[in-house]
C-alpha cells in the first residue's frame, strides 16, 4: 500500500482530480508524490531559443519622428441615481443588477434585529469554470457614509482537517484615511446561507445594530437612520451595489450609498429564539466538529474520520464543508487504498454536486471517475446534463472547456470515438482561436486522440495475429472471482516460460496482490507479499513492440530493462496515460481475456487460491534464469 503524509492528504485532491503519472512498477514500489494534472498546470510559453543572437530593435529618435497629439480625456458616463428601494409588506426592496443574471437584496426587522437578505440569481461560478471554491458578501453599514462597518460573511467554504476551524464570518471598520482594519471579535451579526441550487444562492444576515459601533452611533444611544451597500460574488461574478461605490474603500464615496431608517423597515414576524443567536451558537458547534475532525485525521484513523464526517453531515445536511470532506476522504482513500474507508468517492461526488451543482472542475472530476471505471453510460448522461445546465448554457468559453477537457478523458481513457466526436465539433471553433489557453487544451486533445487511435489500430492488428496462434494461458482463482491471461509466448517466450514453470508448481497458490493504485495496476506475485520477493531468480527483460491498455499483463522490476523480472506481475485497470507511459519499458507477457470484471474488483490483500496452465504448445517450458 503507498503511505501518504498527513499534510498532503488532502492536498491530493485539492490539486484536481487525476491519475498517477509516469508511475513505475516496481516489485517495491515507492510512494508517489500527488500531482496536478496536465489540464490545471499553468500555461508557459516556450523561450525563443534564437532570439539572443538578434539584435535589439532600434529605437526610434523622439526629435525627428513627430509623436500623435495625446487623445482628449472622455467624460466618464453619469451613474445612475442611487436607488431608494421598494417598500412591500415583508421588507424594503433592492435590485442587485449582475452583468448577467439578477438578485435582490431585502432589507426587514425581526426580533429587533436588521434582517438583510440576499438573493443572487446566477449560476454560482457565472460559469466561468472553477475560479474558488467559495464567495463573499461583505456588508457596508454606516451613519455619516465616511466611517463604518464591512460585515463579511462567506457562505459557502470548502474545508479539509488544519489547524483552525473555517472562519464563517469576520468584521472590520473602515474610514476614508485609513481605509480598512479588521477586528479580533465579530460580535454584531450572525448569518445562515443556502447555496445548493445551479443558478441562485441565498444568504441572510442578522445585525445587532446596538454592537454597531461607528460614529454616530453607540450601544447607549443607537442610530435610527443608517448608509449601507453591498459587495457579492466572487472572481467569476462580483459586484459592488450601489453603482460607483468605491469598495476598496467606501468612505471615499459616501454619496453612493442606499440610506434607510430602521425604524421605518417592515418587520417579520420575531423567530422564538433571537435568530443572531442561534446562527453564532450553530456557528460555533460547526468549528468544534472541525477540531475533532482534525483530531481525528491526525491519529491517521481514516476510517473514523469518514465515520464522523458522515455522522456530522446528519446534523448539518446543508453544510458543503462536509459534503465536501466526504468526497475528499473517500477520494484518498480510494487512490490510497487506506483501511476502513469506503472508496467509493464517485457517490459522495454526487451528493456534493447536487448540494452545490455549480462547480465545473468537480463536473469533470466526477465525469473522470466514471469513465475511469468504465461507467461510461452514466458519464454521457450526467455529460449531457451539464451542457444543458445553467453552468454551461449559453456561455461558450465554459462549454468549449467542459467540452475539450472532457475529451481528454475519453482520449485517456481509450473512448476514441466519443474524443472524435468533440474534435470534429469544435474544429475551426471562433471562441478556440480567440482564446490561446483553450487551444494549447484543443491542440493537446487532437494530438492525443490521434496518437491514441495509431496505438490502438497497432494492437488490434497483433490481437488478431493471436487469434490464429495457439498461445498458453493461466487460469486465475482469487478471493474476488476468476479470471483468465493469455501468454503471449512469441513476444516474451522466456517470461511466458518462468509463469507456466511457476503455476505449474504450484508457486501462485496462496500468494496475495500486494498493490493496487486505482485506474492504474493491481500487482502480485510476492511469496512475501510486500513487493520484495521473487522466485528465487531474475529474467532477462523481454520488452516488447506492445503498447499497454487495460487488461494487459505486465512483470514487475526494479527498474526498466534492468533483468530483474521474476515472479511479480501486475494487470493493468485502464486506458489512461499512466499505463501508456508504460510501453517501451516494461515486459508485456499477456492480456486478460475472461474475468476483467474480477481484475476491477481486486485491492491489495486479496488472494490467488488457484493458478493453473493451459492451452501450452508441444515443448517443455523451461525459463532461462538469471541466479
Amino acid at each position: 500500500m503507498r503511505k501518504i503524509a498527513i499534510a498532503g492528504l488532502f492536498a491530493l485532491i485539492l490539486a484536481g482530480c487525476g491519475n498517477p503519472a509516469d508511475s513505475n512498477i516496481t516489485a517495491n514500489p515507492l510512494p508517489q508524490a500527488a500531482r496536478v494534472p496536465a489540464a490545471t498546470q499553468p500555461l508557459a510559453t516556450a523561450p525563443d531559443p534564437a532570439a539572443a543572437d538578434r539584435p535589439a530593435p532600434a529605437q526610434p529618435d523622439d526629435t525627428t519622428i513627430q509623436q500623435p497629439p495625446e487623445p482628449a480625456p472622455q467624460p466618464k458616463p453619469a451613474l445612475p441615481e442611487v436607488p431608494a428601494g421598494e417598500k412591500k409588506d415583508d421588507g424594503l426592496w433592492f435590485a442587485l443588477p449582475f452583468e448577467r443574471g439578477q438578485g435582490s437584496l431585502r432589507l426587514a426587522r425581526q426580533n429587533d434585529l436588521l434582517r438583510v437578505d440576499v438573493h443572487v440569481r446566477l449560476p454560482y461560478y457565472a460559469g466561468d469554470a472553477a475560479r474558488d471554491r467559495g464567495t463573499v458578501l461583505d456588508l457596508i453599514l454606516s451613519v455619516d457614509g465616511a466611517n463604518g462597518r464591512r460585515l463579511l460573511f462567506y457562505p459557502s467554504p470548502a474545508w479539509q482537517p488544519g489547524p483552525e476551524p473555517l472562519m464563517f464570518r469576520s468584521e472590520a471598520t473602515y474610514n476614508k484615511t485609513a481605509g480598512m482594519a479588521r477586528l479580533t471579535e465579530q460580535p454584531s451579526f450572525g448569518a445562515r446561507a443556502d447555496v445548493k441550487y445551479w443558478d441562485e444562492w441565498k444568504a441572510t444576515l442578522y445585525v445587532d445594530l446596538r454592537l454597531v459601533v461607528v460614529p454616530g452611533s453607540t450601544p447607549a444611544s443607537v442610530a435610527d437612520s443608517w448608509r449601507a451597500a453591498l459587495i457579492a460574488g466572487n472572481q467569476a461574478a462580483r459586484l459592488a451595489f450601489p453603482q460607483g461605490l468605491n469598495d476598496m474603500n467606501p468612505g471615499l464615496t459616501p454619496e453612493r450609498m442606499v440610506t434607510f431608517k430602521f425604524s421605518d423597515l417592515p418587520r417579520l414576524a420575531d423567530a422564538d429564539e433571537s435568530p443572531r443567536e442561534s446562527a453564532i451558537e450553530d456557528e460555533k458547534e460547526q468549528q468544534d466538529a472541525m477540531r475533532a475532525l482534525t483530531a481525528v485525521t491526525q491519529k491517521r484513523d481514516f476510517g473514523g474520520l469518514q465515520k464522523k464526517t458522515r455522522e456530522y453531515i446528519k446534523t448539518w445536511p446543508d453544510a458543503l464543508w462536509l459534503r465536501f470532506l466526504d468526497y475528499l476522504v473517500a477520494r484518498v482513500g480510494y487512490e490510497n487504498d487506506l483501511p476502513g474507508v469506503d472508496s467509493d468517492f464517485a457517490g459522495p461526488m454526487k451528493a456534493y454536486l447536487e448540494a452545490c451543482p455549480g462547480q465545473s472542475q468537480v463536473h469533470l472530476d466526477y465525469l473522470a471517475a466514471l469513465v475511469a471505471q468504465g461507467k461510461t453510460a452514466q458519464a454521457d448522461e450526467h455529460f449531457a446534463a451539464l451542457l444543458q445546465s445553467p453552468l454551461v448554457r449559453g456561455n461558450r468559453t465554459t462549454e468549449v472547456m467542459i467540452n475539450v477537457r472532457h475529451g481528454a478523458t475519453l482520449a485517456g481513457n481509450g473512448e476514441l470515438d466519443a474524443a472524435d466526436a468533440i474534435v470534429a465539433r469544435f474544429k475551426d471553433n471562433e471562441t478556440i482561436a480567440a482564446d490561446k489557453d483553450l487551444k494549447t487544451l484543443y491542440d493537446g486533445l487532437v494530438r492525443a486522440v490521434a496518437s491514441a487511435r495509431a496505438q490502438w489500430q497497432d494492437e488490434l492488428a497483433w490481437r488478431a495475429d493471436d487469434a490464429k496462434k495457439t498461445n498458453p494461458r493461466l487460469t486465475v482463482e482469487t478471493t474476488k472471482g476468476t479470471f483468465v491471461i493469455e501468454l503471449f509466448e512469441d513476444d516474451a517466450p522466456n517470461t511466458t516460460a518462468s509463469m507456466v514453470e511457476l503455476a505449474k508448481a504450484g508457486f501462485y497458490n496462496g500468494l496475495s496482490f500486494h498493490r493496487f493504485v486505482p485506474n492504474f495496476v493491481i500487482q502480485g506475485g510476492c511469496p512475501k507479499g510486500d513487493g520484495t520477493g521473487d522466485g528465487g531468480y531474475r529474467l532477462q527483460s523481454e520488452v516488447s513492440r506492445r503498447n499497454h491498455f487495460r487488461g494487459m499483463v505486465g512483470m514487475a522490476c526494479s527498474g526498466p530493462r534492468t533483468n530483474t523480472e521474476g515472479s511479480q506481475f501486475y494487470v493493468c485497470l485502464s486506458n489512461n496515460q499512466s499505463v501508456k507511459n508504460l510501453s517501451g519499458k516494461y515486459v508485456i507477457v499477456g492480456r486478460v481475456i475472461e474475468g476483467m470484471d474480477v481484475v476491477d474488483k481486486l485491492r491489495a490483500g486479496d488472494k490467488m487460491t488457484k493458478v493453473t496452465a493451459s492451452n501450452l504448445r508441444d515443448h517443455e517450458y523451461k525459463a532461462k534464469k538469471i541466479q
